[in-house]
């Protein structure tokens, strides 16, 4: 073939590719439009049907945004409304997909319907991003077509084991993804990773991409002062790492919660780095900001700012921290984005506060043993506790292996009120309580979540607060 064929053939690929992506927009959107009429939710259904017109249009939709891609067990919509809040309140237009629909189908659909869609958005898009949480079985595929600027891993626990299996099986998912979004760069700026120097699985993934001048590496963490002592043969966490060089079991001088903390390896000497974003964690109960120091990359001193959370709760320390990182890495001056992390309100169900029936409810979503864990440390430090309401489904959005339960250290805490209990799996999560040693006489079980919402709120005293603790499907059925 000549030449002038070859090219004559290239251009008719490249026009039928044009055509496809056009017509896969095309449905997508019309079909988004349909939903939006009837009142139907639509985030997932239209990008799922223009993926099916055009496997590549992912990749497409993506190049008019600064793609920060966030992943990882917990902390993802969090994490993703802060750097979504901040960079919004700097001034930029931003894409993001709220409703955690975090699979392929969620973010086209994200993409497609977002300003960056419009042929009106400006060229090159230097001012328009696009903040998306992602699935970590997702991750991979989405990072190589998304091509993204930053990527953020909150931390790895162990989750729907029926889906990702242990915890190592999660994280080389992720490390693949990671690698991936590295090639997809080449040509394009420097990746930035942000990662969690407190987790040691998580802070590992780094290792590939150390002496890569196209990566820079941002760890995140707390400041050991703040963590509790501990790491002797018998106070490991029950979930502590191995060590990747070595294989030896880490050693803990202090820890934070679950295995994240400052880690050491008995062997080979490896150990927790320091962090390039560190924060201090108020005293419990007091009225005080949140600290957050930023080491100088040119070693000067650290640039150290105060600012008030309306996000309680220390995992959500660990989100703020990502969240800063990242958008600093785009540009937004650190001690700035801290001031506007402070005006950053809670995502849907993510330590959420509304007022029902002249009681005040914080829902708070958990899904995996350090999730619960987490919300339980805060509810029974919770002064204004009045009542808890726990909800446990199996549906597959959730994992329908809900054996995570008891691995909850239900036992260690005191919980408050009368406590009620529903959702499909009501039964289980009874059982589980009654063997925690909670009294009958106190707990309340019924599979009619609605009744059982009713019960709580006519048993919290008026002064005091319901806490609602729902995984993800028993969440969305009682809003």
């Amino acid at each position: 073939m000549s030449e002038r064929a070859r090219g004559q053939e290239s251009g008719r690929g490249g026009r039928l590719r044009d055509l496809r992506a056009g017509a896969a927009t095309m449905a997508g959107k019309a079909v988004y439009a349909v939903l939006r009429a009837a009142g139907r939710s639509a985030t997932t259904l239209p990008g799922r049907i223009a993926l099916s017109l055009d496997p590549s249009l992912l990749s497409r939709l993506a190049r008019r945004h600064r793609i920060l891609m966030v992943t990882g067990t917990n902390g993802k919509t969090t994490t993703a409304r802060m750097m979504t809040g901040i960079l919004r309140r700097y001034g930029h237009t931003v894409v993001d997909n709220p409703a955690g629909a975090n699979m392929n189908s969620g973010l086209a659909t994200a993409l497609l319907t977002g300003p960056g869609a419009s042929r009106k958005a400006p060229a090159g898009g230097t001012d328009l991003f696009a903040v998306l949480e992602v699935d970590e079985a997702a991750f991979a595929a989405a990072a190589a077509d998304l091509a993204p600027e930053v990527c953020i891993v909150t931390n790895i626990f162990r989750d729907q084991l029926d889906r990702y299996g242990e915890r190592d099986a999660m994280r080389a998912l992720i490390a693949r993804g990671l690698a991936d979004a590295v090639r997809s760069r080449v040509g394009n700026g420097i990746s930035t990773v942000v990662l969690c120097a407190d987790d040691p699985l998580c802070e590992s993934l780094g290792d590939p991409h150390r002496s890569n001048p196209r990566v820079r590496l941002i760890r995140t963490g707390m400041d050991p002062a703040d963590m509790q002592p501990g790491g002797g043969d018998g106070e490991l966490p029950g979930e502590a790492a191995h060590c990747p060089d070595c294989q030896t079991r880490y050693r803990y001088h202090s820890v934070a919660y679950a295995h994240l903390g400052d880690y050491v390896c008995p062997v080979c000497g490896r150990a927790r780095p320091r962090p390039e974003v560190v924060f201090r964690v108020p005293d419990p109960g007091a009225e005080q900001p949140a600290v957050f120091a930023f080491a100088d990359p040119a070693g000067g001193p650290d640039r150290v700012v105060a600012t008030p959370l309306s996000i309680p709760g220390v995992h959500n320390l660990y989100n703020a921290a990502g969240a800063l990182a990242a958008v600093t890495a785009v540009g937004i001056p650190f001690e700035r984005a801290c001031a506007l992390l402070g005006e950053v309100t809670p995502a849907f169900g993510r330590m959420e506060r509304m007022e029902l029936e002249g009681r005040t409810v914080w829902m708070i979503l958990v899904k995996n043993p350090v999730g619960m864990d987490r919300a339980l440390d805060h509810v029974c430090a919770a002064p204004d506790a009045g009542a808890l309401f726990m909800l446990l489904n199996s549906a597959d959005a959730d994992g329908c292996d809900t054996s995570w339960i008891w691995d909850a250290r239900f036992e260690d805490r005191e919980l408050p009120g009368p406590l009620f209990v529903s959702g499909r799996r009501v039964w289980d999560m009874a059982l589980r309580l009654r063997y925690a040693g909670r009294p009958s006489a106190t707990l309340r079980a019924d599979g009619d979540a609605g009744r059982m919402l009713a019960e709580a709120l006519a048993a919290c005293p008026p002064d005091k607060a319901l806490y609602v603790l729902p995984n993800y499907t028993a969440m969305l059925e009682l809003r």
